[in-house]
Order: C-alpha cells, then structure tokens, then sequence
C-alpha cells in the first residue's frame, strides 16, 4: 500500500527510515509556515519491521493525549524525528459496561504511530463508572482492572509476530494528586502489584510503571495571602515504594512490580530551577527505598512561549533544548515534550510547537526540536562541561565523535564559551551552520535565549 508522505527505503530497516530534516533544510529567516516538502511515497513494511529499533533508542518524544493522526501533528513529529508517543488508553471509552470492550479508537492510535515509525507509551485513565467512582482514583475491585489490562496486553503485545505494540505501561494520571492515589498509596501499592504480573505474564518484555507523578504544588504549598494550599501529596511516592517493598517482601523489592519511575517537569516551582535538580530529588526518594538504580522517565515537560507569562517563542525554544538535555545529564531515560498544540493561548497553557491548533504555524521551539534530534539521533550523553551561568554538555557517538550542547543563562542572557580546537561547527537551533577557527581555541558568542551545538569540524 502506497501513502503520501516522507520517503521510506525498503531494507533499511526504521533506523534508515525516518532520516529526519538535513541541517540545510531549514526554514527560510522570517517564513510563517513549514516548508513543504516534494510530494513523496511511504512504503508500509510489515508490522514486525516497523517495530525494529535502533541500539540506543532516542529519548526525544511527544505527548498526545488526544487523537494519533496526521491532524494532531503525527507527520510534524515524525519530520522532527520524535521517536515514541506518549497516549491515551481510556478504560472508561474501551469498556462503558463491564465485559463489552470496543477497542477500535485505540487501535487507530497504536497503528498510526507504528505506520509512522513510533513507539508507544500508554497512559491508562477513566476509570468506567461500573469500575469505580473515582475515575482516576482507587478502584472497588482490582480483579476488574487486571481482566481489562489482561487483554490490553494480548491484544497489544510486542512479544507476538504481526500483533499491533504497546510496550510501555503506566496508570492513573498524575496519581498523587490528594482525590486520586495521593492519600492512598497502599491502593496504588495494590494496583501495580496485580496490573504489572498481569502484563509480564503476556509481555515480558513490557516495561511497567506508575503514571507520571506531578511532584509539584504540594498540600503545604501555601499563598500566605490567600491560604491556597497545593493539590499533590509530597509523600506519595515514599509511601507508595514502601508498600510495594512490603509486598514483595522487604526493601528494594518494589522493582518486582515497577520497572521504572515517571515524573512530570514544568518550570514552576523555585524549588527546581531545571529538570536535573527535579530528577535528582526524585531518585534520592527511590534511593531510599532500594530502587535507586531504576530508570526516570518523563513522559510530559513543556514551556510556555507566551510574553504575558514571562516567556517568549526564543526562550520556549531554549529550555525545549534544555529540558531535553539536562534530562539527559540527569539520566532520565525518555523526555517527551507536551504538546503539539497550544492548550489556551496568553499564557502559562501556551506550551504547544505550533501557535493554537494550525499546523501551518510552527514556533520556534519545533524547529528546535528538529535541530535537537538532527544534531543528537546517534548521540548519547557523555559528561558536562560547564554549569551554571553557561551550561555545557558533551554528547559521542558510539564512533567516538563528539558534540557539545551549550548555552548561556539566566533568561535574556549572552555570554561566551571557549573550547579547544583549531575549527569548530556550529549548529543553532533554526540549523543556521557556521564555521569558526582559531589558533587552538575559538572562543564562542552565546547570544540571549539561543543554543548552540557544536563539534569538531570533519
């Protein structure tokens, strides 16, 4: 079947499928709308090929909540080179009355990202209204959510030949909210040891964890002014490992019921200047209940691009950067950006790549996107350079090459980095390159809300 798209080279394998943007091919200065390619073919290779990965999966994903398909940004993401989806799976949609499962609408999502070369990471939400009365809370018989997460892992499970693939397992939305799991870890505790025996029994290959925790604007969190306490129980992941260790039978057995942590990152809270010193709080709560050594993912991060709120498209598209790459210095696993689309415009909501809903628009932080996944598909994280005022990072290849990523700060910030060599390239995040030489060190300009990638010229 022939589909109109990017082209695919049959016997490359995904690897050399979703080549991506070519550092040239970059937006005209001052052009309002993506540049359209030349019209093109999509070869559809069988299920079990499109699932082939490389080595060292890439980090760099995106969250859609809503529909999987080229109106909510598929196509975009894909010439970005997003590598994984992060999505719905809505037990209320699948299952209204309790033995009658319509899994269609979930089936489009799962074999659109696949078409499209991505992976997936499901979000389970909703509990059915049969199920419990709180649809995001604890559930009247964790029988009944084992039976629905039971099939979900048949019908999608990676372990099987041509069946259609989700891997990735978390539940319940922000869960240590106060009127969901917060002041109920023990439940949550239960929920993930029935659900993850479920799955692994299926699909041992499936990677299990609990949904993304805010971690954030906790209950004593509190306005002095106006006595308004945040909404999200600090203690909930604590409480949470230490029930699962007592289930399993003593410290550090929790990893028998969670093969990871999620959080989420938005810079709101002082506390958290930048998603690394967030991911080092986390792993310290991990550290002390014995699973310290599991892996972070970070399935929502944005920030806004709005004035009103602080922001502006330039800085937007700089911590995009950022988020990403000190992600990475703090060894989470997988980042994926929230969202394709503006929430509500004019403020902090204002996190989307493109400007409301019109995929004509893009900002500047998705042609960031693009330079970040052209610049570093291949590249893992090596060792930082600099940190604080200039932030740099080194990324290698598994040939040895290097690139470092780096940038100035605070906010509206320039400043100025030297590195050893003779000649340098240098990639900013619109893909302007640039080539600079000196008589063994070239000393950089960094300008305000601006981030440079920079290697070693060939």
């Amino acid at each position: 079947m022939l589909r109109r798209g990017v082209m695919v080279l049959v016997g490359l394998g995904v690897a050399g499928v979703l080549l991506g943007r070519l550092v040239g091919d970059r937006p005209p200065a001052g052009a309002p709308a993506v540049v359209q390619a030349a019209p093109s073919y999509r070869v559809f290779l069988p299920l079990v090929a499109r699932r082939l990965r490389p080595l060292a999966p890439t980090p760099y994903g995106v969250t859609l909540y809503g529909a999987v398909d080229d109106a909510a940004g598929l196509t975009q993401m894909v010439e970005a080179n997003s590598s994984w989806v992060v999505t719905l799976l809505d037990w209320s949609q699948v299952e209204p009355v309790k033995g009658q499962r319509d899994w269609r609408d979930f089936d489009r999502k799962v074999q659109n990202a696949q078409a499209a070369g991505m992976e997936v990471f499901v979000l389970l939400v909703n509990n059915p209204s049969w199920a419990s009365s709180n649809p995001n809370g604890p559930v009247n018989s964790v029988q009944d959510l084992v039976d629905f997460v039971s099939a979900a892992a048949d019908r999608y499970n990676c372990d099987r030949l041509g069946a259609p693939c989700v891997r990735y397992w978390s539940f319940y939305p922000e869960p240590d909210y106060k009127t969901r799991f917060g002041h109920a870890a023990p439940a949550m505790a239960q929920v993930m040891a029935a659900v993850t025996p479920a799955i692994k029994a299926r699909m041992p290959s499936a990677v299990v964890m609990i949904g993304g925790l805010a971690y954030d604007w906790f209950e004593t969190d509190c306005d002095p002014q106006t006595g308004r306490c945040g909404p999200f129980v600090r203690s909930f992941l604590a409480e949470t490992l230490a029930a699962l260790n007592q289930i399993g039978g003593g410290m550090g057995q929790a990893r028998r019921y969670i093969d990871a942590v999620a959080f989420h990152y938005y810079p709101i809270n002082p506390r958290w200047p930048t998603i690394r010193e967030k991911a080092q709080e986390i792993r310290q709560i991990m550290a002390e209940s014995g699973v310290g050594d599991l892996p972070l993912y970070v399935p929502e991060m944005g920030h806004w691009s709005a004035p009103a709120a602080g922001s502006s498209e330039a800085y937007q598209a700089r911590r995009l950067v950022e988020m990403f790459v000190l992600g990475q210095a703090a060894g989470v696993r997988r980042l994926a950006w929230f969202e394709v689309f503006d929430a509500r415009q004019g403020d902090t909501e204002e996190h989307g790549l493109f400007w409301g809903r019109d995929l004509s628009r893009p900002k500047k932080a998705y042609w960031a996107y693009r330079a970040l996944t052209s610049q570093l598909n291949g590249y893992v994280y090596s060792r930082p350079l600099s940190t604080g005022l200039v932030e740099a990072h080194v990324f290698r290849s598994a040939s040895g090459r290097e690139k470092t990523v780096v940038w100035s700060q605070p906010k509206d910030t320039s400043g100025t980095f030297t590195l050893p060599g003779t000649c340098l390239r240098v990639v900013d995040t619109t893909g302007q390159v640039s080539l600079l030489t000196g008589g063994g060190q070239v000393t950089l300009t960094l300008p305000a809300s601006e981030v440079l990638f920079v290697e070693a010229c060939s």
